[in-house]
């Protein structure tokens, strides 16, 4: 459940391609054991200027993991905030939902296109998240619904043309059963395994 980034390297100048996306030396890949995609985003962890702890007024420039981390945490939170100012105080997205959000518009990285054990969905980017929650109220693009079990939930979508439709599910699970202390141990760890299908006409997506 929850958001698993890794580290890249600065990209002076902005975002244009894929190869800008440089993963740091000290970043770990996935997957995990069972196979799921691991880390869901990268975000910059390289020579970041940030506060520090010698006192009220200290920053300084570190490099790893832990500096990656609070990128994407301090990135996330006015994303909640925006979505609250267009939806009421108190009104904020499940965890699921801005899981969704940022990993549904994020950058994509790596060598070949979609999610990968390095990249997972790609560079975190805040400003198109914004703008997938800012244009939320006019075009419905997100929704927060809830499944029971064997359920299944269908909505018709139009395609505009000339441009990739991409949808992303993303869910809470409940907690599972540990299984016994082992090397790699391969057991499924998901309850619920959630399917997504995307139909036109005769053609089936998965």
């Amino acid at each position: 459940n929850i958001l698993t980034r890794g580290s890249v390297a600065d990209i002076n100048g902005g975002y244009t391609q894929p190869s800008d996306v440089i993963m740091s030396s000290y970043s770990s890949w996935g997957p995990v054991d069972d196979g799921r995609i691991k880390p869901d985003i990268v975000a910059n962890g390289s020579g970041l200027y940030s506060t520090d702890n010698g006192h009220d007024a200290d920053y300084t420039t570190l490099s790893g993991t832990s500096m990656a981390s609070p990128n994407a945490a301090g990135s996330m939170i006015p994303l909640q905030e925006l979505y609250e100012d267009l939806n009421g105080s108190g009104n904020y997205m499940r965890a699921a939902s801005l899981k969704a959000v940022v990993i549904h518009t994020a950058d994509e990285a790596g060598d070949k296109p979609g999610p990968d054990y390095e990249f997972g969905w790609g560079l975190l980017n805040t400003k198109k998240a914004a703008d997938l929650i800012s244009e939320d109220p006019t075009l419905n693009t997100l929704e927060e619904i809830t499944l029971a079990n064997n359920s299944s939930y269908q909505r018709t979508v139009k395609a505009l043309g000339g441009e990739p439709l991409k949808v992303t599910i993303a869910w809470t699970d409940v907690p599972g059963s540990p299984v016994a202390a082992s090397l790699d141990p391969t057991d499924a760890m998901l309850v619920n395994d959630l399917d997504l299908r995307l139909t036109e006409s005769t053609n089936t997506y998965y």
